[in-house]
């Protein structure tokens, strides 16, 4: 086997340790556990999947506005990561203002978060997608 072949090996192990390591046991069955299912946020986060896009746009619009008062910078930071493959995309991933909403609070600091979680847990959610 070359080196290339060799690397290829070794960068296919890693992602495999990764992806069990981000596996956990949730309620009897294996679970990923993302990012935000340690804070409060996350109960809210998961409903845009469902919410249609007119419902859904106005809150995604506020919820950068907010990211980008905190004056970190977190979406210029993370823009360069944007998977510019289209195949393996996650849900949030095919909305540019979800991706920029996710992968800025992926950053951010608990105040941001619980700022971001209070002002969800007062806005009106429609209720096909109440949970």
């Amino acid at each position: 086997m070359n080196f290339r072949g060799t690397l290829k090996l070794m960068i296919s192990e890693i992602r495999v340790i990764i992806i069990l390591y981000t596996f956990t046991f949730k309620e009897g069955k294996i679970a990923m556990k993302r990012w935000y299912d340690d804070h409060r946020i996350g109960i809210h986060l998961d409903k845009f999947k469902t919410m249609q896009k007119k419902d859904r746009d106005p809150i995604i619009n506020h919820i950068l506005q907010l990211i980008q008062n905190d004056g970190r910078h977190l979406i210029d930071k993370n823009v360069w990561k944007f998977p510019l493959d289209e195949t393996g995309r996650r849900w949030y991933d095919n909305d540019p203002s979800l991706w920029m909403v996710f992968h800025g609070l992926e950053c951010a600091e608990k105040e941001l978060l619980d700022n971001v979680a209070d002002y969800l847990d007062n806005v009106n959610i429609p209720a096909q997608v109440r949970q």
